[in-house]
């Protein structure tokens, strides 16, 4: 449980990373640009020794993570410009939705009874989150068409996930991670140019680039003590509270009777979720 309670924490560091940068008036940009840099270049010291052996699935996975997971960064950072950090954060982690219907329409896997109730609940809170915001934000359509893009890119980071966890090559993962971070860098290369960045950018990058990593090791630390249901309905509901905690406190966000439901929905739909699919085993 300890590695679980650090990666929540380091999970919870990068997430509020994004508001932080925004509320700060920093180059979100350059933000991105160094984090996915650092990440490279400790993935590059700490997997070298994995990495002896890249196989073309691998590659080909890790540039299409690298295009939707980067996508999902940018334009989230885009997003929390226009709304509460709470409710577009929550709104986001609902984006497991998208790998569960395609696992149902692709790889023709059948949900069970529990899990079609938590499909439709992450539905109800994504629509019930959405309307109460929509009606609040000063430019809602900005705010739902970069949040929208972010949910997109997000669940279809999800899948090369799906896709990569199917492979039986054991260096697939080092390869597949420390691709994705090069492409992500190459897609966010373009949009600093002629601009340069300020210490506070090259901080904030960094910090954002190792908070990830290091969520992630310890995510798979935990799942060598704790059955993996346990772990990821832990992780995911927890880690929707905790940021929906944080943003209210750190940044007085207040969300309002019908967002505090929706929050709540897309928890309980979170650990249903994670619960019915084990009962499936």
């Amino acid at each position: 449980m300890v590695f679980l309670t650090g990666s929540l924490a380091c999970s919870a560091i990068f997430a509020q990373s994004y508001k932080y940068a925004v509320a700060r008036g920093h180059d979100v940009d350059w933000v991105s640009l160094v984090s996915f840099v650092f990440g490279a270049l400790l993935l590059a010291l700490g997997l070298s020794g994995s990495l002896s052996t890249i196989t073309l699935p691998a590659v080909g996975l890790g540039i299409a993570y690298g295009l939707t997971g980067g996508s999902a960064q940018l334009t989230f950072f885009r997003a929390v410009r226009y709304g509460d950090m709470s409710v577009s954060w929550t709104i986001v982690q609902l984006s497991a939705l998208i790998p569960v219907l395609a696992s149902i329409l692709f790889w023709r896997e059948q949900p069970s009874a529990w899990q079609a109730l938590a499909i439709g609940g992450m539905v109800a809170a994504i629509l019930l989150m959405g309307n109460v915001e929509l009606k609040l934000v000063p430019q809602p359509l900005r705010w739902a068409g970069w949040l929208g893009l972010s949910f997109l890119f997000s669940g279809l980071a999800a899948i090369c996930m799906k896709v990569l966890q199917s492979s039986p090559d054991a260096s697939a993962e080092a390869a597949f991670l420390l691709v994705a971070y090069l492409v992500s860098v190459l897609l966010t290369l373009p949009l600093v140019r002629g601009r340069r960045p300020g210490p506070w950018d090259l901080a904030i990058g960094a910090l954002r680039g190792a908070a990830i990593l290091a969520a992630n090791y310890l995510l798979l630390q935990s799942l060598r003590s704790l059955p993996g249901y346990l772990v990821f309905s832990v992780y995911s509901a927890a880690g929707v509270m905790l940021n929906v905690l944080l943003a209210v406190l750190i940044w007085h966000e207040k969300p309002g009777r019908w967002a505090w439901v929706g929050v709540l929905l897309a928890v309980l739909s979170i650990v249903t979720l994670s619960l019915g699919g084990q009962s499936q085993r």
